[in-house]
């Protein structure tokens, strides 16, 4: 019996397909921001997963007014305004979005915004209904909590018409929204240094007269989406150019092709389908909406020299019914959910029941009609979902939808609905991102992966930036499978490394014994209902550096072994980086790069911003995402060589000095009142402020971003502060980061007391919450 049947009992063994992995084939990146996720995310997972993009969405937020926290549910709930917070006293700061981003801020995350282009608000953050029962008579249907509001159709089921819109909303215009991108600039700065990464043109607009017809009952056209879309980019990119914009975030596939115009021609003249009388589309060419779309905004480009569309973004609601969204279901719907994503990429597959009368290829028809309209423009699915997220039969779905999202060349997707950390959907997450709890993940180069069967047992593989070939195998059948593995271009150890989840855990990830391979390949079994990540490491001979070995991990202020979210930290070892010392990387928004000198330091996986790195000594950032974690696993990586991991204890606070003579005692590196340094021959004056240059303050207000140099924005530590300076405790005038130097720079400016005595070896410390710096840390006083 093989050694990867070793993380799972099986029943039967089956002869299974062949499988081939040609490395120098059909090689390109695979975006780490297709492993995305809308809001409703446990932080935990988040944090393990190294969540790359966070989402902002969903038909609440195409009426959410962002100075009252408030949003209308619309026919989600009975055309209701709820206020996201209790007290408005701390709004805007305090508000659900603002929490969002600073959600994302702690794990390292972009933010994608929704900014809504209906033009109604909520009016009040009083609980009020677009369709009151006092004012519109009996309904159909009224709130449980509220019998006063509601569903806006009458006992027979007819919807009521006319309203006033002014009940529960009010008209805003592109300024009230020009004034959100604003402040959140101002708050949290622009897209390329950690602000919002990606504003979407509203959510699923064609569909507002159905969710939204209490403001918007008149179906949306060709023109009025794409006025919208002009108006709102526009701005967006007028007041943060590195912004990006997704749209027009449709709904599903009728979008796609015509107009909510176009559909209501179609059911109102037999005989009786959407598409049927599209006057709308015919209006305009009779072109589907996506290719016109897309043109319209290459036009924009053409016009006016700016791009206003950064990514194609659509939702992948194209399913049959039954499964998204849906529980695992009976063996018949457990089979169409796995070979139902073959509707991603498969050129011959139909759904066996559905309205969609041709195979949807999702992907490569998106790639299609950006390559044919607006070349350049990236492709998102900004929501998808294939169910049963908490059986296995949902966790293969998911896995196989990851692979082939990188595979297919996706810029961006976000689940909706995700898992719970403890789901079996989670796990699927986990098998590409974070497999052995260390951080370890599938490779970010796909390379040709094919099987003769892939409904039966799929495969994707990826090269890592430290050499090793990943496989992702995917068994979707209720029987072992054993197949051979040929491998064309790869010149791997002499075994592999294999990790399976299976039906037989679904609390864990269990690695199995490794396996003999040569560079033409292997064989093995595979599971019943089973992903199995195998990894290749690469032969030794291939590798451009011997393997990194870490000696210490220390604060680089100090040299203590206390390590903090932020805090800069000195690394000590052989083959750590060039042999001659190479600087830190900064890009012209003012951000430290995770690469210098063909030199990475990866905490959990996470890539840290690296101030220099040298063959014995290299130093980075601790990125502030260690917070969520009691302990962080470390490796360097050298012309893609990687260190083992070497475990650290992470202190939430543990504050430094730096010291001029960088030993981390004697003399502090401290700025005068007169801006000169600090030392015997330039001491302060008693009763003078004073500069002193710390790291280690923790996590901070609001969240640090990783390599960013500080500017107008200027994070504090979020428990207090004090100097103790010659015996006396002072409360400093400022702490908080330093100006024009990384996150995780401290700047305290304090006041030496009148009261001490003077001399060359006053003894100084900071501390922050209960933790205190290093001792026998001095400055000069006069």
């Amino acid at each position: 019996m093989t050694a990867v049947r070793s993380f799972a009992q099986t029943a039967s063994l089956s002869a299974g397909p062949a499988l081939l992995v040609d490395a120098a084939a059909q090689n390109h990146p695979i975006s780490p921001d297709i492993y995305g996720i809308n809001d409703y995310s446990d932080q935990g997972l988040a944090q393990e997963l190294r969540l790359s993009v966070r989402r902002w969405g969903g038909d609440h937020t195409t009426r959410y007014n962002w100075k009252l926290d408030t949003y209308n549910a619309a026919a989600d709930w009975y055309y209701t305004n709820f206020a996201f917070s209790p007290d408005a006293s701390g709004l805007p700061d305090s508000s659900k979005f603002n929490q969002v981003m600073e959600l994302s801020r702690q794990t390292g995350s972009r933010t994608i915004g929704t900014i809504p282009m209906i033009g109604w608000m909520p009016k009040t953050r009083d609980r009020v209904c677009s369709f009151n029962v006092a004012k519109y008579g009996a309904q159909q249907k009224t709130d449980p909590y509220n019998s006063a509001c509601g569903n806006g159709a009458r006992p027979d089921g007819s919807n009521i018409t006319g309203n006033d819109p002014n009940d529960a909303s009010e008209r805003v215009t592109v300024d009230f929204m020009r004034q959100w991108v604003e402040y959140l600039v101002k708050r949290y700065d622009r897209a390329d240094r950690g602000g919002v990464a990606i504003y979407c043109l509203d959510n699923e607009p064609t569909i507002w007269l159905f969710v939204h017809r209490d403001v918007h009952p008149q179906p949306p056209g060709y023109d009025e989406i794409r006025d919208l879309s002009f108006t709102y980019a526009a701005m967006i990119k007028s007041v943060d150019p590195s912004a990006q914009i997704s749209g027009p975030v449709l709904s599903g596939w009728s979008s796609f092709f015509y107009s909510a115009i176009d559909w209501l021609s179609g059911w109102n003249t037999p005989p009786f389908k959407y598409w049927d009388n599209p006057i709308d589309r015919n209006a305009h060419g009779g072109l589907a909406f996506l290719d016109w779309y897309l043109q319209q905004m290459r036009v924009y480009e053409q016009q006016h020299g700016v791009r206003i569309l950064d990514y194609l973004d659509l939702h992948a609601y194209v399913l049959p019914d039954g499964l998204a969204f849906q529980p695992a279901g009976d063996a018949a719907t457990q089979a169409l959910r796995l070979d139902s994503t073959r509707a991603l990429w498969d050129s011959t597959y139909q759904f066996p029941s559905s309205e969609i009368l041709e195979p949807v290829r999702l992907i490569p028809r998106m790639r299609e009609w950006v390559d044919k309209n607006y070349p350049g423009t990236k492709l998102a699915l900004t929501e998808y979902n294939w169910g049963a997220l908490d059986d296995i039969n949902g966790a293969l779905a998911q896995a196989d939808a990851l692979g082939i999202f990188g595979r297919e060349g996706l810029d961006l997707a976000n689940i909706w609905g995700p898992p719970t950390p403890d789901q079996p959907g989670a796990f699927a997450f986990r098998m590409y991102r974070n497999y052995d709890g260390m951080g370890s993940a599938f490779g970010e180069t796909s390379v040709q992966a094919t099987s003769s069967e892939q409904g039966r047992l799929s495969i994707y593989a990826a090269r890592r930036s430290d050499g090793a070939l990943t496989l992702m195998v995917i068994n979707k059948t209720s029987g072992d499978l054993t197949s051979n593995i040929s491998l064309a271009n790869v010149k791997p150890a002499a075994s592999v490394q294999v990790w399976g989840y299976s039906k037989a855990n679904l609390k864990s990830i269990v690695r199995g014994a490794s396996l003999p391979v040569s560079a033409t390949g292997f064989g093995t079994t595979f599971p019943a209902n089973s992903i199995t990540l195998v990894v290749l490491p690469a032969a030794p001979e291939t590798m451009s550096a011997p393997q990194p070995v870490i000696g210490a991990v220390v604060n680089a202020a100090s040299y203590g072994s206390a390590i903090t979210p932020g805090a800069m930290v000195a690394i000590f070892g052989q083959g750590i980086g060039p042999s001659k010392l190479a600087g830190a990387v900064v890009s012209s928004s003012g951000m430290f790069g995770a690469l210098a000198g063909n030199t990475r330091v990866l905490f959990d996986g996470t890539p840290a911003p690296v101030l220099y790195a040298s063959a014995l000594q290299t130093a980075a950032v601790v990125p502030y995402v260690a917070a969520l974690k009691p302990t962080a696993h470390v490796q360097v990586e050298y012309l893609g060589s990687r260190s083992d991991v070497v475990e650290l204890p992470i202190s939430q606070v543990a504050p430094a000095i730096f010291t001029g003579d960088a030993s981390g005692r004697g003399q502090a590196a401290v700025i005068n009142q007169d801006a000169s340094l600090n030392s015997t021959a330039h001491p302060a004056p008693r009763g003078s402020i004073i500069s002193i240059y710390c790291t280690g303050e923790g996590q901070t207000n609001p969240p640090g971003v990783d390599g960013k140099i500080s500017n107008r924005i200027l994070p504090k530590p979020l428990v207090p502060v004090s100097v103790k300076i010659g015996g006396v405790t002072v409360v400093p005038a400022y702490a908080g980061a330093a100006g024009a130097a990384i996150a995780g720079a401290l700047q305290i400016n304090v006041k030496i007391p009148d009261s001490i005595a003077p001399g060359n070896l006053v003894p100084v410390t900071i501390q922050i919450g209960a933790a205190v710096s290093q001792p026998n840390v001095t400055i000069a006083v006069n």
